[in-house]
């Protein structure tokens, strides 16, 4: 992952996303209040609170589009990190499917960027059922797999 990673995102779809960021850019006033002009939400990666809940469930169930790293953290190209359970809450709570994205490549100069989009998943099966820890595991691990997957039909962004 790469901070440039939801721009990148951005200009490969049509509506706007609101994007989940951490807290820790959001310190410069100026910065935060173009943050959230463009539709970043501070997200706190130790202790979610109740605004940025509500504030993406909102996102959701207003049919908008929520764009969430789901390892909550850079990954570097290669490497596999356990994902965070928030995207499958988020989707679970709001019947939202989950579209996997893949990204990799070099933001350097002359560098290439690739992206890919999945087909959307679908979680109706677990609607409305109470999930424990390990299924909750298993399910993001699911997704990430395919997400992996995904990374497996690349088209090059220039």
């Amino acid at each position: 992952m790469n901070n440039y990673d939801p721009i990148v995102v951005c200009t490969q779809v049509r509506q706007p996303i609101h994007f989940m960021a951490k807290t820790e850019i959001f310190t410069n006033r100026l910065i935060s209040w173009v943050l959230k002009k463009v539709n970043i939400i501070p997200v706190d990666r130790d202790k979610v609170s109740i605004d940025t809940l509500k504030e993406s469930l909102g996102v959701l169930k207003s049919n908008k589009v929520l764009g969430i790293f789901p390892e909550g953290t850079r990954v570097k190209e290669g490497e596999r990190k356990k994902p965070m359970d928030g995207f499958v809450v988020f989707a679970l709570k709001t019947h939202s499917p989950i579209v996997p994205v893949h990204i990799r490549g070099n933001y350097k100069f002359r560098g290439k960027v690739y992206i890919s989009f999945g087909k959307p998943i679908e979680l109706s099966q677990y609607y409305g059922k109470k999930i424990k820890q390990d299924q909750m595991d298993e399910i993001s691990g699911n997704i990430m797999d395919k997400i992996y997957l995904t990374g497996q039909d690349i088209r090059q962004i220039n």
